[in-house]
């Protein structure tokens, strides 16, 4: 198989710099003055990307935000730490099924899930 299919782990922080994300140790006159980027709070990390990781336990992503669909997320994911979320909820096609390990501080979490899996109609 190829080389994703084999990490167990994987850790991404970005640092922030101001109201910019940068990666941590990045220095900061490294930015241009006309950076597509410098309103954006959060910079976007493909989804999809971590779709071959199927062995993946451990995910630290910390102030990413993730685009694109959750579907094709790691089903093995056993620690999730995602410490400054930019989401109000967790979507429904993300599977936290295995998931033992929840870290969601400093985020904009509200409600875990959108729509609780547990849910039998009650309000």
């Amino acid at each position: 198989g190829t080389s994703e299919s084999k990490i167990e782990g994987i850790s991404l922080t970005m640092q922030k710099d101001g109201n910019n994300m940068a990666p941590r140790g990045a220095n900061d006159n490294d930015h241009s003055d006309n950076d597509d980027d410098s309103d954006e709070e959060i910079r976007p990390v493909e989804a999809g990307g971590f779709a071959s990781m199927n062995k993946l336990r451990l995910l630290m992503i910390n102030n990413v935000k993730l685009d694109g669909g959750y579907t094709s997320m790691p089903k093995r994911i056993k620690w999730l730490q995602w410490q400054g979320c930019p989401l109000k909820f967790l979507p429904p096609d993300f599977d936290l099924k295995k998931v033992a390990a929840l870290d969601l501080s400093y985020s904009n979490i509200i409600q875990l899930l959108k729509k609780p899996e547990w849910s039998s109609g009650n309000k």
